[in-house]
Formats: structure tokens, C-alpha cells, sequence
């Protein structure tokens, strides 16, 4: 009667799509007591053995449904319930939610190729209540051996507020965000204040964090990955012409651009300067140059951190897939055709991070 209890209210609970078994995890004591005043009480000797085993088994298979981070290799179905699913994805169906882990934890470590395992990169995740457990990010990372860890840091639902937790997650590398799914247990509750209050949008767009990759799950909702901004480089001086603040490459709807923040030092030493930059492959190698006018570039834009000349950038059409960068330097080519340096070990500075040619 009492294994029946058990497999009963886990078949029941997987029935329902917004609940899991998890929420009855704190009768489990309650049933343990119960269990052995009823065997050691009332059960025949040779009858206890059989009932201690089966209430083992159906314990054994409630902890395996909720242990997300089990790296188990099947399929594990009792009674045609699904407990357990594991191809890389973790799953509760009774959620409805399948979360490609093993693709998350892989985009995370391209955006990171500072990462080590000594200093891995950290996921912040951020989803509503207990649509993902965050161990099974960490056995994704571990199955893929990338140095890589998920630390769950809040949920977005009515009975927490989201703002703290939105400020524990500013230091991570990474935040995973799951969105757009409202149950009837859950909400996103104060996170559009909380967001707004942050200088984003619910959207969402985090102010400290830039858009990576957003994965649709089948119960309607997204899983959105967002990456902390490096922070800015200091500025570089080139020579007694002028001082780049910084420089990024953004690819929006003007196409891609090349943002530069000057500040001229002297008037006198602009004549006649161009800057110039190289689109290079990952590995360091020249793929194609570009030359622009240091004062005069494709119109200025304006990020929020002052006014930025825009140069564009026409990729060739050719270009096969792969990761690129920029690198940009000036020049005086009526003079002496020699590029001013821009620090002591060379003639050019990195520009932002490396970005993906699909």
C-alpha cells in the first residue's frame, strides 16, 4: 500500500504540467516515520523485507526524477511515465521544458576564450522558479570537460523580489535568462521594474550585459544568454596626433561599423593622417584593409559614452565562416607612408572582442 502511495502521487504530480515531484519532498520524512512504526508494528517478520524493498525502489526513482545533474545514459520510463531523459538536454516534460545544455554551455565558452579551469566562466542563471536546475548546467560543462559553472542566483516569480537578485548577477560572466513563459504558478513578477529601475527594458537588456543568444523552448518561452561587457581598455595614444578613447564593432542595421571615441590632442599633427584597419582571422593573419579619414568617417553615433565616429565596414562577400577581428592604426601616407605607432611593441591596437561570420 505504501509503494503504491509513492508511485501514485509521482504519477499523479507528472500529470500536472506545472508542477513536479519535488513538491513532496518534505512528506518523504513523514512517510520514512510512518513506514517503519507500520513495518516493525504491524507487518508479519518475513513480509518486511519485500515492503522495505519496494518503498527503496520508489524512493530511489522520486530522487533520480529530480536530480537534474545525473549524467544518466537512457531512458528511464516506469509504469509509461518518463523520469529521466538524457541526450544533452535537460528535461522535466511534465514542465514541458527542454533546455539544450550542452549548446548553451558551448556558446558560453566561445564568448569566454579567456576561461581556464582554473578560472572558469560563470553562468548566472536567472529563470522562474524551477524550470532548470543549475547542476545540470555544470554536468553539460563537465560532460564537454569546458571550464565552465552555473550558479543559481534567483527566481523570477511572485514571492521573491528580483531586483537583489538582478545585482548579484551583474558580477558574472554570463546570465542565462529564461523569459516569456507566464504558468499559472508563476509570473515574472517585479522583474520589468527591477529592470527598469536598472536602466534596461523588459525585454529584457541588462545594462552591465550584451545579447548572445536566445533559444526557443517548446512551452513557448525563450532562454535568452547574455555576456558581462569587458571592460573598457585605457586609452591609446597615438604619437602627438591623437588619443582613442575606445573603439568597438557593432553590426546593426547601417551594417558593419567600426565606432571609434577620438580625442585630438593637436590640431597640427591631424594634416594629412588616415586611420587605417585590418580585418584579421582569429590566429592574427590579414584578410582585407580599410581607410578612412580620421576626422571624417561615416557619419558619429552616440552609445551613451560620448559622441563616436562610425566607419563602415564592408565584409567581403566571400568570406568563409569563422571568427574575426579588427585592428586599427594611423598613418600619414603623403609624408612617409609609415604608420605612427600606436604603442611600443607595435602599430596597431586590438579593437573590442573577436565576433562571429555565420
Amino acid at each position: 500500500m505504501l509503494a503504491a502511495l509513492f508511485l501514485a502521487q509521482y504519477v499523479i504530480v507528472s500529470a500536472i504540467r506545472h508542477k513536479d515531484p519535488r513538491y513532496f519532498m518534505p512528506a518523504l520524512p513523514i512517510l520514512a516515520v510512518l513506514s517503519a512504526w507500520w513495518m516493525l508494528g504491524c507487518l508479519p517478520r518475513r513480509a518486511r523485507l519485500p515492503v522495505v524493498a519496494c518503498v527503496l525502489v520508489c524512493g530511489v526513482l522520486q530522487l533520480e526524477a529530480i536530480s537534474w545533474g545525473s549524467p544518466l545514459p537512457r531512458e528511464v520510463v516506469v509504469g509509461g511515465v518518463q523520469v529521466w531523459k538524457e541526450h544533452g538536454y535537460g528535461s522535466h516534460e511534465g514542465l514541458g521544458e527542454r533546455w539544450p545544455l550542452d549548446e548553451m554551455v558551448a556558446v558560453a565558452r566561445r564568448h569566454a576564450p579567456e576561461a581556464a579551469p582554473d578560472r572558469p566562466a560563470v553562468i548566472a542563471l536567472f529563470a522562474n522558479a524551477d524550470c532548470l536546475h543549475y547542476e545540470a548546467l555544470n554536468a553539460a560543462a563537465k560532460r564537454a570537460r569546458l571550464p565552465v559553472r552555473t550558479e543559481f542566483v534567483g527566481e523570477i516569480d511572485q514571492r521573491r523580489r528580483a531586483d537583489y537578485s538582478l545585482w548579484s548577477a551583474m558580477a558574472k560572466d554570463f546570465i542565462l535568462m529564461k523569459t516569456g513563459w507566464l504558468g499559472p504558478d508563476y509570473s515574472l513578477g517585479p522583474l520589468p521594474e527591477a529592470l527598469e529601475r536598472l536602466g534596461g527594458v523588459a525585454a529584457p537588456r541588462l545594462p552591465m550585459h550584451d545579447f548572445v543568444q536566445r533559444w526557443h523552448l517548446p512551452d513557448g518561452s525563450q532562454a535568452s544568454l547574455y555576456q558581462r561587457r569587458a571592460a573598457p581598455a585605457p586609452p591609446v595614444r597615438f604619437g602627438d596626433v591623437a588619443v582613442l578613447e575606445r573603439a568597438e564593432f557593432v553590426r546593426d542595421a547601417s551594417g558593419p561599423r567600426l565606432l571609434a571615441w577620438w580625442r585630438h590632442v593637436d590640431e597640427q599633427h591631424l594634416d594629412g593622417v588616415l586611420v587605417f584597419v585590418h580585418l584579421l582571422r582569429e590566429d592574427g593573419s590579414f584578410v582585407a584593409p580599410y581607410s578612412f579619414s580620421l576626422r571624417q568617417g561615416d557619419g558619429t553615433t552616440d552609445l551613451g559614452g560620448g559622441t563616436a565616429i562610425a566607419y563602415p565596414i564592408p565584409l567581403p562577400a566571400d568570406l568563409p565562416s569563422g571568427r574575426y577581428r579588427l585592428a586599427l592604426g594611423l598613418w600619414r601616407p603623403a609624408v612617409d607612408e609609415r604608420r605612427i605607432p600606436a604603442s611600443t611593441v607595435g602599430d596597431s591596437v586590438a579593437v573590442g572582442e573577436a565576433f562571429e561570420v555565420p
